[in-house]
């Protein structure tokens, strides 16, 4: 329950502000509420949901100050994550990545056509290869936390015109 409710968080299924009912969570995931409840303090935990006291839980609303925040501390991790994936990997395994960046590439060529959706499952494919090769589960984590926080934010700025081949 808690990977997929912060699977629909991350990709806007549920939007930011939206109110969680913990009688609609048990019954569509077939649990107790205190399972239901349990799995909202995780989410609080990660900082995708604020529980307000006698009024419930809501899926947190990200301000400009904390997306900022968010993507440094996600550009020093993916940095050590790429440091780590290239010191433990052989050179050829980034071979096929070279040719699918490269210029006038594949995953250029999907952000000419304007097909971000392609482009996008095609970077997240690069993101695990590397987050795999850097063979770092305490990196992983911390890595993927910060990732769900800035994947609808990823997926807002990819769709303004122009701007995933900036």
């Amino acid at each position: 329950m808690v990977r997929a409710l912060r699977e629909r968080i991350s990709s806007h299924g549920i939007p930011p502000g939206a109110k969680l009912q913990e009688a609609a969570l048990a019954k569509e995931f077939a649990v107790s509420r205190t399972r239901v409840r349990e799995a909202l303090h995780e989410l609080e935990f990660r900082g995708l949901v604020r529980r307000i006291p006698n009024r419930g839980a809501e899926v947190v609303r990200l301000d400009l100050p904390q997306v900022f925040e968010i993507y440094d501390v996600r550009e020093a991790l993916e940095g050590m994550c790429a440091r780590l994936a290239t010191q433990k990997a052989p050179p050829e395994t980034w071979q096929e990545w070279v040719d699918l960046l490269s210029e006038g590439g594949p995953l250029e060529k999907l952000v000419e056509k304007g097909d971000v959706d392609r482009y996008f499952a095609g970077y997240e494919r690069l993101r695990r290869t590397i987050v795999a090769a850097a063979d770092s589960p305490v990196l992983e984590g911390m890595l993927e936390n910060i990732v769900e926080k800035s994947r609808d934010v990823m997926r807002r700025m990819q769709i303004l015109p122009g701007r995933a081949a900036q």
